[in-house]
C-alpha cells in the first residue's frame, strides 16, 4: 500500500522464478487506497465560488487521498484560508494563490499588478506577476 504522496502510481511486485534458468515477471498489485495530486488554477479549472463544493466532493471519496494544488488569483484570500482549514483528513490543499485584496491595499503592489496586466495575459505573465509580487514583499 502507498503510505504518502511520494508513492503515487500503480503498485507492482516482481516474481522471480528459478526453473530452467532465471525468469522475472512483473505483477500488477493495484492498491486499496490511492494518492492523487490535482493542480487547479482558480478562474480556469475551478471558479472561486465553487471551490469549497468541489473540495467537499473530493472528500466524499474516502478511499482516495487528494493533494490539491491551488494557483491563480482570488478576490478574498482570508475567506479561502478559512474554508481550507475545515478540510477532512483525506484532502490536503496547497495554497499558492495570490490574494487580490491584499494587493489592492498596497499602492506599490497595485501599480505593479496593473502594469503587468496591461502588458499581457498568459502563463508567462502570471509567473512574472507571482515572482515580482514576492520580490516586492507580498507573501501569503
Amino acid at each position: 500500500e502507498p503510505l504518502s504522496f511520494r508513492e503515487i502510481g500503480p503498485r507492482k511486485a516482481f516474481l522471480i522464478i528459478c526453473e530452467d534458468g532465471v525468469r522475472v515477471e512483473e505483477i500488477e498489485l493495484g492498491s486499496q487506497r490511492e494518492y492523487r495530486i490535482l493542480n487547479w488554477k482558480v478562474g480556469v479549472d475551478v471558479q472561486e465560488g465553487e471551490l469549497s463544493g468541489r473540495l467537499k466532493e473530493l472528500s466524499q471519496q474516502q478511499r482516495v487521498f487528494f493533494r490539491v494544488v491551488l494557483e491563480g488569483m482570488v478576490r478574498e484570500g482570508r475567506l479561502l484560508h478559512l474554508q481550507l482549514q475545515e478540510m477532512p483528513p483525506n484532502v490536503e490543499v496547497v495554497d499558492r494563490t495570490l490574494d487580490l485584496s491584499r494587493i489592492k491595499a498596497d499602492p506599490l503592489l497595485e501599480a505593479f499588478y496593473r502594469v503587468v496586466k496591461e502588458r499581457g495575459e498568459g502563463e508567462i505573465w502570471d509567473r512574472v506577476l507571482v515572482r515580482g509580487l514576492s520580490l516586492l514583499g507580498h507573501e501569503d
